[in-house]
């Protein structure tokens, strides 16, 4: 029982003593970057995560299918209400081409 008592004991006097260390060594470092910072020597990079491109990829093809979806459905309107005015040739040709996009859509979305 006395050894399991000593050694949290010398756990926590180990791991204050790290962090001591790095609260004292603080002060040293942070002059450092601050002079650095001001001499302009700093250079700072940063990355992407490994994920992100296949996601904006994802998204993108997400926003090609709304897009063209919003357009099959306003060639379909626009085809409906030409046919219901009497210019049933354009009317049509408008539905075909709303019906070609929905084709293509439904392809790409594979």
């Amino acid at each position: 029982m006395a050894e399991e008592g000593g050694d949290w004991l010398d756990r926590l006097l180990g791991w204050l003593m790290d962090e001591g260390r790095a609260l004292a060594a603080l002060p040293t470092r942070l002059n450092s970057a601050l002079g650095r910072l001001e001499s302009g020597d700093l250079v700072v990079t940063a990355r992407a995560a490994p994920d992100l491109e296949r996601s904006l990829r994802g998204l993108g093809h997400s926003v090609d299918r709304l897009v063209a979806s919003v357009v099959f459905a306003a060639l379909l309107l626009a085809g409906t209400l030409l046919v219901l005015n009497g210019e049933r040739p354009i009317g049509l040709a408008a539905m075909g081409l709303g019906l070609l996009t929905l084709v293509l859509v439904l392809l790409r979305a594979r």
